[in-house]
């Protein structure tokens, strides 16, 4: 039963069903229940994968499920079967969200995409501090309290419940930022007044197999406020005229969005013709200076509904320079939203002098003369392997190469198969010269080829090992799956 509270549509119709169940208490469905419940609607929370019997279902009954279950999962096919209505786990968060009014004062930025999207938001939090703002930052790479210095008070997973646990935490400790950056899993819930839909690349498939995560995540920009901006790759619209519907990248199915729905709001990026992309001039062995970056804007949509252009330039470190295509998107994208936050050009100019990539993310530092490119987190690819070493070994100046890889736990989303990691190192052997193994998941000698190679338990036992081994002069690259 609903009691006398401010409705969403959403909510109105919940409190309409005879019976509410919450799918998937791993992701978020015991927040949910939680949440709803202080909102009046009494509901289940059931564990679908170490779970009980399933319920007698009907189509009285309403079932929240995350974007990501199987629709061949025992308890959803059987939602389905019955005729339940189905919702997703973002809808409901965005209604609680506003229902509760969490984070008033602040503006909120919403960041989904196939890759990139921890680096856009945690430049677009860099950027933000800069400039002097309280920033409130949830992303795979933890939570964070941003003023003077960089506070982490958690770390939790990026499902859309946890949307609700941190901007509880924030009040509950006080927090109230000036902004509010979260980084979302599989698409937009829609509490941002800021959204940036990172990249569509590298696309994968979900729900054992039966949809593309890129489509679930452009069917996600339904879910957006109808005042909020939109950052998108421009290679998404390049194609496609003012009336034309924007399609799944994957199969052209419609998702029934007009581009004209959006032409008050959507900013692209990542390419020339769009409303912002980057340019790049590398150094010369002569010069002096780093290779040079420069950012060019036209009508760019602020969040005031002004439109702004300009163009200036700034010097990341040469290193940098053989991972532009990994930073390309998140660097266009977070300038793009922080020049549409009014924020000055030369505050993100600060920023970008010098930068030489985000930790965990591609990151580089020196440790006694030895550079250690660092790329160990949640969402390590290994497609982007091969490129990275290829590019090291070209540059000539590196005497060694030292390769460290694998993933320290098993339960990580999307972990490396062996047989995809002896495929990999297969190509990429004349790349390296020596080789660190992280876990037991993997029997490298298995095969055809032949590795020498030492195994560590942990990414911290590799790292030393690695050091102890390496020399001035030498560059440790760091590609392993872990909760980072």
């Amino acid at each position: 039963m609903l009691r006398d509270i401010q409705k969403t549509f959403t909510f109105d119709r919940l409190g309409r069903f005879r019976e509410v169940y919450v799918l998937d208490t791993i992701h978020g469905a015991s927040k949910l229940r939680e949440e709803m419940e202080e909102l009046g609607i009494d509901c289940e929370a059931i564990d679908i994968y170490r779970g009980k019997d399933i319920p007698k279902f009907s189509n009285e009954d309403a079932v929240i499920a995350p974007v990501h279950i199987s629709p061949e999962n025992p308890f959803l096919k059987k939602a389905l079967e019955e005729r339940c209505e189905v919702l997703s786990h973002h809808l409901v968060v965005k209604d609680i969200f506003n229902l509760k009014n969490f984070l008033r004062d602040a503006i909120k930025i919403e960041i989904t995409g196939t890759i990139g999207k921890t680096s856009a938001a945690i430049i677009l939090a860099s950027i933000l501090k800069r400039d002097e703002k309280s920033v409130l930052l949830h992303s795979s790479s933890g939570t964070y309290y941003i003023n003077k210095e960089w506070k982490i008070v958690e770390r939790c997973s990026i499902a859309p419940a946890n949307i609700l646990s941190v901007a509880e935490r924030a009040l509950e400790d006080g927090f109230m930022p000036d902004f509010a950056i979260f980084e979302t899993s599989l698409g937009f819930a829609g509490v941002g007044d800021v959204n940036i839909l990172s990249s569509l690349k590298e696309d994968y498939m979900i729900a054992s197999n039966t949809r593309w995560a890129s489509e679930v995540k452009l069917d996600s920009i339904k879910n957006l406020k109808g005042n909020s901006l939109l950052f998108a790759p421009f290679e998404l619209f390049r194609h496609l005229n003012g009336n034309s519907l924007i399609p799944s990248s994957k199969n052209l199915r419609f998702l029934g969005l007009q581009i004209k729905d959006l032409q008050s709001s959507l900013n692209t990026f990542g390419e020339e013709g769009g409303n912002i992309h980057a340019v790049y001039k590398e150094s010369s062995a002569a010069s002096e200076k780093n290779s040079k970056m420069s950012i060019v804007y036209n009508d760019l949509k602020t969040i005031d509904g002004e439109k702004i252009g300009g163009r200036f330039d700034f010097y990341p470190k040469d290193d940098l320079f053989f991972l532009k295509n990994f930073y390309d998107y998140p660097i266009s994208s977070s300038v793009a939203a922080a020049l549409s936050l009014n924020l000055r050009e030369d505050k993100i100019k600060e920023f970008l002098d010098g930068f030489s990539g985000v930790e965990n993310r591609m990151g580089f530092k020196k440790e006694r003369g030895i550079e250690i490119l660092n790329n160990s987190n949640s969402g390590t690819r290994l497609n982007h392997l091969e490129d990275v070493l290829a590019f090291a070994r070209l540059d000539r100046k590196y005497k060694r190469i030292f390769l460290i890889v694998g993933e320290e736990s098993e339960y990580i989303c999307d972990g490396f198969s062996p047989m995809d990691v002896r495929t990999i190192l297969s190509r990429c052997k004349r790349y390296f010269d020596d080789l660190v193994c992280v876990g037991n998941g993997y029997h490298l000698n298995r095969g055809d080829e032949i590795f020498d190679y030492a195994r560590k338990k942990t990414l911290d036992d590799a790292m030393r090992y690695a050091l102890s081994m390496a020399e001035k002069g030498d560059l440790i690259v760091s590609f392993v799956k872990i909760w980072r």
